[in-house]
C-alpha cells in the first residue's frame, strides 16, 4: 500500500487533514479541551477548502454528538474520533457512483471554461475501454472553435464523430447510430433563457439517458448555484467536477454539488484523455487523508498491536526480530504508519532509507542457518559468520554488523521491561491504546 502524495492544489486540505489526524493520535490523552480545539482545526481546514459554513457547522457537531454516542467494540477513544471524521468526510462528499455499462444517450451540459469539451471526449474514452462502442456529438452551434476541437478529440481517441450545421438540422435528422452517444452542448458565460430553450429542445429530441453537468472545481460553493439552475432547466442526473488537480476549491465544489442531492459522478484529475475517474467518496476522503485504503490501514495497525505485544512473551532472536520487521512492513511505507502516529512530518529521504534497511535485514536474516536465527550469541561471537552471511545475502560485514547493532538494542529495552513491573505495565498499555493506536 503505497501513500497518496497530493501534488495538486487539494493537498492543502490533504495536508491540513493529516496534520490533524497526526495531533489526535499524538495526543497521549483526549480530555474535552483537546477534542474541541481538534474539532476547531477541523472546521478552519474545511472552511480554508471553501466548504459551507452550514456543511462544516453540521459535520463538527455530528462528530460532537458521535464522540459522546457511540461506542465502538475494540476503539479506543483516538481510534474512534479518527475513524468518525473519516465517516464524517464521506457523508459529506457524497457516494461512489457506478455507471451502467450498457447503450446509453448522455447530454453534457456546462458554461464556458468547465472543461466540457474535452470532459466529452474523456468520457468516450472510458466507456470504450469498457469494452462499448461510443460516438461524440457536437452540438455547440455557437463557438466556432468547438467542431474542430472535439473532431480532433474524437481522431485521437478513435472515436466516432458527428456534427450539424445548426440546431434545426439537428432536430430534424436521426440520431446516429452507437453503443453510447454523448452530446456536447453549447456553454454560455451564464446559463440565459436562449440556452435554456435550446438545451430543452435538444432533451426532447435526444431523450437522454443521463444528463451530466459539467463543473470546474475553481468554483467551489458556486456550483451549488449553478448545478440548481441547469436542474431546475432540464433535469440534471449527474455532476462531473474538473480541474480537481489544480484548485484549492475541490472540496467546496464536491460537497456544494451534494447539498443539491444531485450525484458527483466523474472527476477530472488532469489534462490527459484517461484522467477521468469515477467518483468514489471514500477513495477520495482517503487520498486527503493521505492512504488508498485507510479502513485497511486502520484494521492493520490493531492486528499489529496484538503481535507487538507477543514481544514480551516470546525469547527475542533473529527470527522472531525478523518476523516484527515483516509485521511492521505489512501497514505498507512508513510514512503512513508514521503518519498515522503522529509523526507525519518525517522527511522522505529518512523514511526511504528506513525502509531500504528493513528490506537489507530481511535478505541478511534469511542468509542464516537455522541455528543462527535461534541462537543471536554465534553471530556476535564469529566474525567468519558475519562475512559468510554478508556474501549469501549480497551485503557487507559492515550491514550486517548493523543488524547486529539494532538486534542487540532492541534486546536490550526488551531486558530492560521485562525487570521493570512498572515499565512492563506501561509498555503494554502503551501497545494497547497508546503509541501503536491511530
Amino acid at each position: 500500500m503505497q501513500i497518496i502524495h497530493n501534488t495538486n492544489a487539494d493537498s492543502m486540505l490533504g495536508d491540513s487533514l493529516r496534520k490533524l489526524i497526526g495531533q489526535i493520535t499524538g495526543k497521549s490523552y483526549l480530555d474535552e479541551a483537546s477534542i474541541e480545539a481538534f474539532i476547531k482545526e477541523l472546521q478552519r481546514a474545511l472552511l480554508m477548502a471553501d466548504v459551507n459554513v452550514r456543511v462544516v457547522f453540521d459535520l463538527c457537531a455530528r462528530v460532537r454528538d458521535r464522540l459522546k454516542r457511540d461506542e465502538l467494540k475494540g476503539y479506543t477513544k483516538k481510534e474512534m474520533f479518527v475513524k468518525i471524521i473519516y465517516d464524517e468526510l464521506i457523508l459529506i462528499f457524497g457516494e461512489k457512483y457506478e455507471p451502467t455499462l450498457e447503450p446509453r444517450k448522455i447530454l453534457v451540459l456546462g458554461l464556458y471554461g468547465s472543461g466540457k469539451t474535452t470532459t466529452c471526449a474523456k468520457m468516450a474514452h472510458f466507456y470504450k475501454s469498457k469494452g462499448l462502442g461510443a460516438a461524440l456529438i457536437c452540438l455547440d452551434f455557437d463557438r466556432p472553435a468547438a467542431r474542430e476541437q472535439l473532431s480532433q478529440l474524437a481522431e485521437k481517441i478513435h472515436c466516432k464523430f458527428y456534427t450539424y450545421n445548426s440546431p434545426s438540422d439537428f432536430l430534424a435528422a436521426s440520431l446516429p447510430k452507437s453503443e453510447v452517444l454523448i452530446f456536447d452542448t453549447a456553454g454560455r458565460n451564464a446559463l440565459d433563457s436562449a440556452l435554456i430553450d435550446e438545451l430543452k429542445r435538444i432533451d426532447a429530441k435526444v431523450q437522454a439517458d443521463e444528463k451530466f453537468l459539467v463543473v470546474s472545481a475553481d468554483i467551489g460553493q458556486a456550483v451549488k448555484k449553478q448545478t440548481e439552475e441547469f436542474d431546475k432547466a432540464v433535469n440534471v442526473t449527474g455532476v462531473i467536477v474538473t480541474k480537481l488537480d489544480g484548485s484549492a476549491k475541490g472540496g467546496g465544489a464536491l460537497t456544494s454539488a451534494k447539498t443539491v442531492n444531485v450525484p458527483i459522478t466523474f472527476v477530472g484529475t488532469g489534462e490527459k484523455i484517461e484522467e477521468l475517474e469515477l467518483f468514489d467518496a471514500k477513495k477520495y476522503t482517503s487520498r486527503l487523508l493521505g492512504f488508498p485504503d485507510f479502513e485497511g490501514l486502520m484494521e492493520k495497525v490493531k492486528q499489529l498491536e496484538l503481535k507487538e505485544a507477543d514481544l514480551l512473551e516470546e525469547k527475542l532472536n533473529f527470527r522472531t526480530f525478523q518476523q516484527q520487521m515483516r509485521e511492521a512492513r505489512k501497514l505498507g511505507p512508513l510514512k503512513n504508519v508514521l503518519g498515522m502516529m503522529g509523526a507525519h512530518d518525517v522527511p522522505d529521504t529518512i523514511l526511504s532509507k528506513g525502509e531500504d534497511k528493513m528490506k537489507q535485514f530481511d535478505v541478511i536474516i534469511n542468509s542464516m542457518t537455522k541455528e543462527e536465527r535461534e541462537n543471536p550469541e554465534l553471530l556476535k561471537q564469529d566474525r567468519n559468520r558475519m562475512l559468510r552471511i554478508a556474501r549469501g545475502s549480497g551485503t557487507s560485514e559492515e550491514v550486517v554488523r548493523e543488524l547486529v547493532g539494532e538486534f542487540n538494542k532492541m534486546e536490550k529495552m526488551l531486558s530492560k521491561i521485562m525487570k521493570n513491573k512498572n515499565l512492563r505495565k506501561q509498555f503494554e498499555g502503551m501497545l494497547k491504546g497508546g503509541k501503536f493506536q491511530i
